[in-house]
């Protein structure tokens, strides 16, 4: 078996149906954007990889990710904590 073929046989059994489906769809619209006239390939956009998300969504640094996580995070768990619909406001902490 020559290896690229080998190599694609390797990975192409480790990979699910899904996402094979979503790799193949993803190949494709990249393809796409590449072919389109608006396309930029030297674009400031592109400075930290050639491809966005195609969603429109922006990339962001691990910095980001990271602060962005612990603030979900911190909110998350403040509405766990203060959000609670059972506890009852009018009733004082000493009051059984």
């Amino acid at each position: 078996m020559p290896p690229a073929l080998a190599i694609r046989h390797t990975y192409t059994k480790r990979i699910n149906r899904q996402w094979m489906k979503k790799a193949m769809h993803e190949s494709a619209r990249r393809v796409v954007e590449a072919c389109s006239p608006e396309y930029k390939p030297q674009s400031q956009n592109k400075r930290l990889g050639p491809w966005g998300s195609g969603l429109g969504i922006k990339t962001l640094t691990m910095d980001e990710w990271l602060e962005k996580y612990d603030e979900d995070r911190m909110d998350r768990l403040d509405k766990e904590m203060f959000d609670n619909d059972d506890y009852d406001d009018s009733r004082r902490v000493w009051e059984y």
